[in-house]
């Protein structure tokens, strides 16, 4: 029965970060980077809780495949849920079955932590490393041990490792052969030998913040904070060890046993639902789809959300525009879709973190290479925890191969072939970098390369404008580049920019009706009496905007022009 309910258990976690939250997996894989080389692991070992840390990252290279990443973390869950019981079945050798299901709820907390934006798989490792620290020195049934213990525990976990304090109280208060002055001591002793570590864990680490010493240093990207979530999470088996302990020690008949197993397991099973439910966050793992959509260049699926659900966040709406520009869609159905201005082309350079990834990738296909690469390298570097990340590494690598800065991608390269599953990208590139003009992605972008000196005042929208027309009017072609231009324009509500960039390379085929409207706005403005462009205006649109005219001189309401012409370029320009 116990089997039974930890596969169904396991199998539950799997299929909740396969289908519900699997974007949050990969994300996990792209800010993490795990290197096979001697430097990386020793930098691990340098800090309390760097064996857990070493290897959280090495399971979480596997993420970088969605379901297997699924799997891990349902293995790593169940076992928490294995290692919980026992614990309590060490410290209590004769507790009750029937309480069995409440070593689920350690497991579940640590599934719930793990939903939460830049909590780490190595808090799950610690706490698995403890438990099986604590049923080492429970089976020794030596009380004495339990003090090196606790040292050893907080230099493979880090402060979590003072849950084995609470179960070394537990351990000593259940033997009932020890006489009471021993336990009185040993408890001493236990108390004093957390003080020790904490103390000389302050004065040896002096780089790291007390509160990082003491609450964790590896649990989270972002230093210092730890949420109710985790808070939960730790203090999960010291209550399930004492519930135990107070509810298992009456001996039930096997009819009791039955229904308080059931019981128990419908009160938890519920819990359980709530508790991840709330912490389970379908914005951010929307989010997370749309730039990881946006990093793998599968365009289709980003549209296909966005029908679904129109995209108001800022790094949805660049990914989308992205989309748009990268079908060749972005002159036709630009509007269709909430538009936040400028940023939802380019975000400000004064962001956060995440908004970098998805900027760079923005900057980066628009051929914006130096700014794409100051997106990266900033994120890079600002990085909460100041951990590296692979995606960071091999856009930087990217971008120095295309600019012809081969000692330098070279660096980039070296890094990443040594891991897993990028080693065979980089060392293709390793062996000649002129590979990637085979490449229809490097190729065309490497022909957006630019030494002007203004190409790094990535702190205003005016160079980026001014940087797309050079490389436009230089190739001559209406590529990524001139369509990213031209929705500048739209998005600028620059109409006289507009009506000269259209000139600037060829369309094959019509030209997309948003710029056909754009090229109207002065004639609209002017009550139908200015001149337009003849030659880029169809009949059909000279038509609608002769409806649009119309309806505007009769008055008709805000919510009346937004259904008949929301879609268009000329609500978008007439609205604030």
């Amino acid at each position: 029965m116990k089997k039974i309910f930890t596969i169904l258990f396991a199998l539950v976690v799997f299929l909740f970060w396969m289908f519900v939250l699997p974007y949050h997996v990969l994300y996990q894989e792209e800010i993490q980077i795990f290197p096979y080389t001697w430097l990386h692991l020793k930098q691990c070992l340098a800090f309390p809780g760097g064996v857990a840390s070493y290897l959280g990252e090495f399971f979480v290279q596997f993420f970088h495949v969605a379901w297997l990443g699924a799997l891990l973390l349902a293995v790593l869950t169940a076992l928490a849920q294995v290692q919980s019981w026992r614990v309590v079945s060490s410290v209590k050798a004769d507790v009750n079955d029937a309480w069995y299901p409440l070593s689920f709820i350690p497991a579940v907390c640590f599934w719930a932590f793990l939903c939460g934006a830049g909590n780490l798989v190595s808090a799950l490792v610690a706490f698995l490393l403890i438990c099986e620290v604590a049923l080492i020195v429970c089976k020794s049934k030596c009380d004495k041990l339990w003090l090196p213990a606790i040292a050893l525990a907080y230099y493979l976990a880090g402060p979590m490792a003072f849950i084995l304090a609470v179960v070394a109280l537990a351990d000593i208060f259940t033997a009932r052969s020890a006489k009471r002055s021993d336990k009185v001591l040993d408890t001493v002793l236990t108390i004093l030998t957390c003080v020790l570590v904490a103390g000389v864990s302050i004065s040896i680490f002096t780089q790291y913040p007390v509160k990082s010493l003491l609450c964790g240093i590896e649990y989270s990207h972002i230093p210092g904070q730890y949420t109710a979530s985790f808070w939960t999470a730790v203090f999960s088996l010291p209550v399930v060890l004492l519930v135990s302990l107070l509810l298992g020690r009456k001996p039930l008949a096997n009819k009791t046993r039955i229904y308080v197993l059931i019981a128990v397991s419908a009160v938890i099973s519920l819990a359980s639902y709530a508790y991840v439910k709330k912490h389970c966050s379908k914005d951010m793992e929307r989010i997370y789809a749309y730039d990881y959509h946006a990093a793998n260049r599968q365009w289709d699926k980003i549209l296909a959300m966005a029908e679904k659900k129109t995209p108001r966040t800022p790094s949805e709406v660049i990914c989308l525009n992205l989309a748009l520009v990268m079908k060749g869609e972005s002159g036709d159905r630009l509007f269709e879709f909430f538009q936040s201005g400028i940023p939802g082309l380019f975000p400000n350079y004064d962001t956060y973190v995440f908004l970098k990834f998805t900027g760079s990738e923005a900057l980066y296909q628009a051929g914006l290479l130096n700014m794409a690469l100051h997106y990266a390298f900033e994120a890079y570097q600002t990085f909460p925890g100041g951990r590296e990340s692979a995606r960071h590494i091999k856009r930087m690598a990217e971008v120095n191969m295309i600019k012809g800065t081969e000692d330098v991608a070279e660096k980039y390269l070296k890094v990443l072939s040594h891991t897993l599953f990028y080693r065979k990208w980089a060392k293709k590139y390793l062996q000649d970098q002129s590979l990637m003009l085979e490449d229809a992605e490097y190729s065309r972008l490497a022909g957006c390369r630019n030494s002007a000196s203004d190409i790094f005042d990535d702190m205003y929208d005016y160079p980026k404008q001014a940087i797309l027309r050079d490389q436009v009017a230089k190739s001559g072609k209406a590529d990524e580049s001139y369509h990213y231009l031209l929705a500048y324009d739209l998005l600028a509500k620059d109409t006289e920019s507009l009506a000269s960039d259209i000139r600037l390379a060829k369309i094959e085929g019509p030209v997309p009706e948003l710029y056909q409207e754009a090229l109207l706005v002065p004639w609209i403005t002017a009550g139908g009496n200015a001149d337009y462009d003849r030659d880029l205006v169809s009949d059909t649109v000279l038509a609608k905007a002769q409806a649009f005219v119309k309806d505007l001189q009769t008055g008709r309401t805000v919510s009346y022009m937004k259904v008949h012409y929301g879609k268009t370029f000329w609500f978008y320009y007439s609205s604030k």
